[in-house]
């Protein structure tokens, strides 16, 4: 997420508060004309993601939370602090004002302003109380962080309060992150929007199911794809790719980007609808 300053290439007036990026992101997914999606967000990320879901609920199907920040105690992390963990946001917002101010981008009192305007008076998530989250229907998965800037207390009261939630803990100890990268990829595919055709076309996907994508038919050249089912090189689940050709023994060859190719047979590939 480009924060508008010092986290991406963008440059502007700096945010007043929470509702800035909230209305950032807003505003770049009516300019993208995307109606419905699902959110990723790490670290501050989930804070922006909770912010997101109580202006339009309707509009998120799903979200995955990595880590996310919070004010808590100390609880079974390697790292021990006294009381509740005000300092951590102190640590990492004053790293990121140091290059603000070094990079002449804001004045002084404006990063003030706005360290008070989100964490001056804010607990838990700092964007929404526990009864908000408690309200929040959203299904969610917590990948729970270990450490005082991401305590791992927020992420236990988190799915504790929410109705539809799903705490990962000790994911870190996972052999690589390809479980990790499973997890996610399944918990989102369980909550794609079912795919609705308009009339006199032949759809790709059958809607017989909600939520569930069926492919058809062997996706044609051109077509993006993503890789499931893999039981060797599980690491490739849940990539993305492009199909460029036919490949002997009945595979395809799939392009993932850069220069890098492999060569599956349709039944690990679903093709995501659309063409080059």
């Amino acid at each position: 997420m480009d924060q508008r300053n010092g986290a991406g290439r963008s440059v502007g007036p700096m945010a007043t508060g929470w509702d800035t990026y909230r209305d950032d992101q807003l505003a770049l997914l009516d300019h993208l004309e995307i109606e419905q999606c699902m959110l990723v967000g790490s670290c501050i990320g989930p804070s922006f993601i909770f912010n997101l879901i109580k202006a339009q609920p309707s509009r998120f199907r799903a979200a995955v939370l990595l880590q996310p920040i919070g004010l808590a105690y100390h609880t079974t992390e390697a790292e021990e602090w006294p009381g509740l963990n005000h300092f951590a946001s102190q640590h990492w917002f004053g790293s990121w004002a140091q290059a603000i101010l070094a990079n002449q981008l804001a004045e002084r009192w404006e990063l003030s302003d706005l360290y008070k305007a989100l964490f001056a008076g804010r607990t838990f998530v700092f964007t929404a109380t526990r009864t908000e989250v408690a309200n929040m229907s959203t299904p969610l998965i917590v990948f729970a962080g270990v450490d005082s800037n991401h305590p791992t207390q927020t992420a236990r009261d988190i799915v504790n309060l929410a109705p539809h939630a799903i705490l990962v803990e000790g994911w870190r100890m996972m052999p690589g992150l390809a479980e990790v990268e499973t997890r996610v990829h399944d918990f989102l595919k369980a909550h794609v929007a079912p795919t609705v055709s308009s009339p006199g076309q032949n759809p790709k996907h059958s809607t017989s199911e909600p939520n569930q994508i069926v492919d058809s038919a062997t996706p044609e050249e051109g077509s993006k794809v993503r890789i499931v089912g893999l039981q060797q090189r599980r690491d490739l689940n849940g990539r993305l790719g492009v199909v460029v050709g036919p490949f002997s023994g009945g595979r395809l060859r799939v392009h993932l980007g850069n220069a890098e190719y492999v060569r599956l047979t349709p039944e690990h590939l679903v093709d995501e609808g659309w063409e080059l």
